[in-house]
């Protein structure tokens, strides 16, 4: 069994079982596009962790001392006075130097594997992973079970209990002994229809009783504006013992830490609609491995199992490096799990989400790698049926993994194990002919392809040529390639991914560099007296000689930008060419979208930097895209605010003056 001092242990911990802002963040890391997003990213998750801590910290002494004012967390909450013993107890360590080293509280040299140095200081405080966050509902809880799991706990709350945290109140609960601490006011809870997992936000920001909520851990930190409402408190839940089992872990086989099968079990880390996914150490050899069941936590068969029997029968028919394949692996007392390679990078859907649009480049190597990896299925004739980001997986060295083979086909006895008129698949990458109830094809495995591709270029879902065609993110080079994925009829597609591959490889991956503006206070003085900024017109001329792109993200209307722009232009301040050219990204500062997320620009944040006079509205994940420029405000003031920008913008892209 794992030990305390295993580092694959810890690392689990930290990913897969702290609490959500700090496990989401740690997540990110793993993400970053290159060694400078690193390092702003573990910058990132250390300032998150700072302030959950301090969050705790404030919660505690707000719980027992009613006269204290609640307020933002920080590391300042550790000057609080307490009145009894925080909760979790190793509260009282403090936060870990380390940690408010990398996020700029302590001064200190920076280290070189920046990575390792946070994931050090995240194991001082690996102790949160013993607790849950479970938001209070009218028949239980809902438990926050790391980064991606959430499942509810039925029980009968007492009414004293509701009227005290009425549903939706977040709890930090210790189910070894019930234990709680109350989240609100610092945090709150939200849950939306359109999404499989709920929001947890932690205050920003506070005017009166009115408070600014981000929600922490997430790239682009999305907010909700909310009154404080809400008193601590911490306590002992009334509940049942079997119901802090529950709120330990879901109902499943095999629970945190078992070893009654040929492996060390450190955990669950997702729930599938067919199976539970567990990280896993082979007794054996002592090699990490995902294990898969199907039979629930009582090991009883069910509907599932032909999943599981066909994943098998067909994915091990494969072999490739880019394919990762169940086997199936006897368990005492009877039943089976399935072992494969762990690919603990993340999945491209991780990586489009936590980035937005990838490089032309970046888009081309994986759909190079993807088409190879089909070519070899397809020879073991069989059909994937389900090509979508989720499936594409991550080796630390950028080489793909396709995986799940649970509803893929065998084209050697299609007649056979199809039924006509049955649609499997995800409808949104399925092609046209399988929403119609026909059987997969090589084919329509290339559409898949073709709506990924297009879905790195662009950052969303498109299901069509004529649609990848319209979109202006999608670079026209790979425009005849989608339109062989992409078409309608299945025999204007390439007919295998071996004629594919040529296609791909000949696209240009051009590098287009992309600039974003702020207007007021950065470009003039603000929206209504229109004071050019000096030098306004040669920068803005500057821009158009070195940028293919130009975004303009202000608090200011479309209308509004307008009508500067054309102003300026009348006075001879705005070229022609620069109003035909830019832009507009829309802007609602005081509402969800309160900060500039530069991936709502649908192009590749490295190619892209954004000119601001404001670090408040920069997420903290993208403050290494910024361009800082003094705030304009005096036309009678001496101002070189542009000139200086210029400079930093040539050094920002690596581009020669003159």
């Amino acid at each position: 069994m794992a030990t305390r001092n295993d580092a694959f242990h810890h690392e689990f911990l930290i990913r897969y079982r702290m609490p959500r802002p700090v496990s989401r963040s740690f997540e990110a890391v793993a993400l970053a596009l290159n060694d400078d997003d690193m390092r702003q990213r573990c910058r990132w998750c250390a300032r998150v962790a700072v302030r959950f801590l301090g969050a705790l910290w404030q919660l505690a002494a707000l719980a027992g001392d009613a006269e204290e004012v609640p307020g933002p967390p920080s590391h300042y909450d550790f000057r609080r006075p307490l009145a009894a013993p925080p909760f979790p107890p190793e509260l009282a360590s403090g936060i870990p130097a380390e940690l408010l080293q990398l996020a700029g509280v302590y001064r200190g040299g920076e280290p070189e594997d920046i990575r390792s140095f946070l994931f050090g200081a995240l194991r001082k405080i690996d102790y949160l992973a013993a607790c849950r966050i479970a938001v209070v509902t009218e028949k239980g809880f809902n438990v926050l079970f790391g980064p991606r799991i959430e499942y509810p706990v039925h029980c009968s709350h007492e009414a004293s209990f509701l009227g005290r945290f009425p549903p939706g109140t977040p709890l930090l609960v210790d189910p070894s002994n019930g234990r709680y601490l109350s989240l609100q006011p610092l945090v709150i809870w939200s849950k939306s229809r359109s999404s499989p997992f709920g929001s947890l936000f932690v205050l920003r920001h506070l005017e009166g009783l009115r408070g600014q909520f981000v929600e922490e851990g997430l790239p682009g930190f999305p907010i909700v504006n909310a009154f404080l409402s809400g008193s601590p408190a911490r306590g002992t839940l009334p509940v049942e013992p079997g119901v802090l089992d529950r709120l330990q872990s879901p109902p499943v086989r095999f629970c945190d830490g078992a070893s009654e099968v040929p492996y060390d079990i450190l955990g669950l880390i997702w729930r599938g609609g067919l199976s539970d996914v567990y990280v896993a150490r082979r007794k054996e050899d002592g090699g990490r491995v995902v294990v898969k069941t199907y039979e629930g936590e009582r090991g009883l068969l069910d509907e599932s199992y032909r999943y599981f029997r066909d994943e098998e029968s067909l994915g091990n028919r494969v072999r490739h490096r880019g394919v990762v394949s169940p086997v199936k692996v006897p368990v005492a007392g009877g039943g089976v799990v399935y072992e494969q390679e762990l690919i603990d990078k993340g999945s491209l859907n991780d990586l489009i989400q936590s980035n937005g649009v990838l490089t032309a480049e970046t888009a081309r190597s994986i759909t190079e790698q993807l088409l190879d990896a089909l070519e070899a299925v397809h020879g073991a004739s069989v059909v994937h049926n389900d090509v979508k980001p989720d499936n594409i997986l991550f080796k630390d060295d950028g080489t793909i993994r396709l995986i799940d083979f649970g509803i893929a086909k065998s084209l050697e006895r299609e007649n056979r194990n199809f039924r006509s008129g049955t649609v499997t698949g995800t409808r949104c990458y399925m092609a046209p002919e399988l929403v119609l109830g026909h059987p997969p094809t090589v084919r329509s495995d290339l559409y898949s392809v073709g709506v990924v591709l297009a879905q790195m270029l662009c950052g969303r879902v498109i299901s069509s040529f004529r649609e990848a065609a319209a979109s202006r993110e999608i670079p026209p080079a790979f425009l005849p390639f989608l339109e062989g994925c992409l078409a309608a009829d299945e025999r204007d597609r390439y007919p295998s991914a071996r004629e594919a591959l040529p296609a791909i490889r000949g696209v240009p991956a051009e590098s287009l560099r992309t600039i974003t503006l702020d207007v007021e206070g950065t470009l003039v003085d603000n929206g209504y007296e229109r004071t050019p900024r000096p030098g306004l017109t040669g920068f803005l001329e500057f821009l158009m000689k070195h940028f293919h792109r130009i975004f303009v993200y202000t608090t200011l209307t479309a209308e509004e930008t307008e009508e500067v722009f054309r102003h300026l232009f009348s006075e001879g301040h705005v070229p022609r060419r620069f109003i035909e050219r830019y832009e507009y990204i829309p802007w609602g500062r005081r509402s969800e979208d309160f900060f500039k997320d530069l991936r709502r620009c649908r192009v590749p944040l490295e190619s892209n930097r954004i000119l601001d006079d404001s670090e408040a509205v920069i997420p903290e994940d993208q403050v290494h895209w910024w361009i800082p420029i003094e705030e304009f405000y005096d036309r009678n003031a001496f101002d070189r605010g542009l000139f200086i920008a210029a400079d930093r913008i040539l050094e920002a892209f690596r581009l020669k003056k003159g």
